[in-house]
Parts: C-alpha cells; sequence; structure tokens
C-alpha cells in the first residue's frame, strides 16, 4: 500500500495517541466508570479514524477494492 505524506504523519499521531490512552488505561487513571468509558471510546474512535485514513490512501493510490 502506497501511503501519503499527510497518511504516514497521521498515522504516527494518532497511534501515539492511542498508546497514551491505553497507558494511562494500564495505570488506572480512569477514577470512575465513565471516565473509563470515556478513554475506551476514545481509543475506538481514533482507531477507526486510523483504519479510514489507511482506506484512503488505499483508494488515492488507486489500490481500493471496490
Amino acid at each position: 500500500m502506497i501511503r501519503t505524506a499527510h497518511g504516514r504523519v497521521l498515522a504516527n499521531l494518532l497511534g501515539e495517541r492511542i498508546a497514551q490512552l491505553k497507558n494511562h488505561l494500564a495505570a488506572g487513571v480512569p477514577s470512575d466508570y465513565a471516565l473509563y468509558r470515556q478513554l475506551v471510546g476514545e481509543i475506538k474512535g481514533l482507531t477507526d479514524a486510523l483504519e479510514l485514513s489507511k482506506q484512503a490512501d488505499m483508494e488515492l493510490s488507486g489500490n481500493a477494492n471496490s
């Protein structure tokens, strides 16, 4: 798959933020269930955004499976 410069930078930024949030979860940062759910939801949303970024790069490079 061909990644654009933007796609590579975005993937790195999203990956770093996901790792940071996972570390917060592992360290017990969420003080209550509501905050835990918020962190898990943010991780899910960022993971989805990362997949969409990959899909966009594939479509732009002509490698999309339509």
